[in-house]
């Protein structure tokens, strides 16, 4: 019986030793987490309009592009903190229209070229980035557990600009769905965990609750 007691604390011992060493495992990792990421300053210009960018079926029609190392530096440093194996997207875009948008709520009222060209003239093509957040989404990629890193922005042309779509779609009479402007978030996804991203990634107008650090502008040597 004594034997019996002995290996059964030994037990609650273990276990309430591995509760501690999980509970300051996961507040060490939300520190780390939370604290700001930082940008080049460089990195919120030179931004670009693409049309039917090379991103998959599920993709966007139209698309503004980083500047190539914005995601390069935002992984490694996602990478450096969690020592996680992920995997990136098909590419790097913050979606202005997607295919899937444009197949439902614009095919036959609009044409691409138009959209681009109304992209243009709401300031795309030039448009004013600026660093909001970095987010963490949990369960975007199948897995429950898995979760997806994107960098969030503002970019306040992008929102005029799907405001306008909408009242054209509203006035030359859409397809089978509503065209909603606010369905999309100005969004880089960055990286997954588990099994990758089996399809592009979306961030929707609610993408703000996954912000877990906020996202700065490095200052100047």
């Amino acid at each position: 019986m004594a034997r019996r007691r002995s290996v059964l604390g030994k037990i609650v011992l273990g276990l309430t030793v591995l509760a501690v060493l999980s509970v300051l495992f996961l507040r060490t990792l939300r520190e780390t987490t939370s604290a700001p990421y930082q940008l080049p300053a460089a990195h919120l210009t030179g931004w670009e309009l693409a049309l039917d960018p090379p991103l998959g079926p599920g993709g966007p029609l139209l698309a503004l592009l980083p500047p190539r190392e914005l995601p390069m530096v935002l992984f490694q440093e996602v990478f450096a903190r969690t020592m996680e194996s992920m995997n990136p997207p098909a590419g790097y875009a913050v979606s202005i229209v997607l295919r899937s948008e444009f197949s439902d709520s614009l095919a036959g009222v609009v044409t691409p070229a138009e959209l681009l060209e109304l992209a243009r003239e709401a300031g795309l093509e030039n448009a004013t980035v600026e660093a909001r957040c970095l987010a963490v989404q949990q369960g975007l990629t199948g897995g429950a557990s898995d979760r997806a890193f994107f960098a969030l922005f503002d970019v306040p042309a992008l929102g005029a600009y799907r405001e306008s779509v909408g009242r054209l779609a509203a006035e030359r009479g859409g397809g089978t769905a509503a065209f909603d402007p606010g369905a999309l978030a100005p969004a880089v996804y960055l990286a997954a965990t588990g099994g990758g991203f089996r399809r592009w990634p979306v961030a929707d107008g609610a993408a703000a609750q996954h912000c877990v650090a906020p996202l700065e502008v490095a200052p100047e040597p």
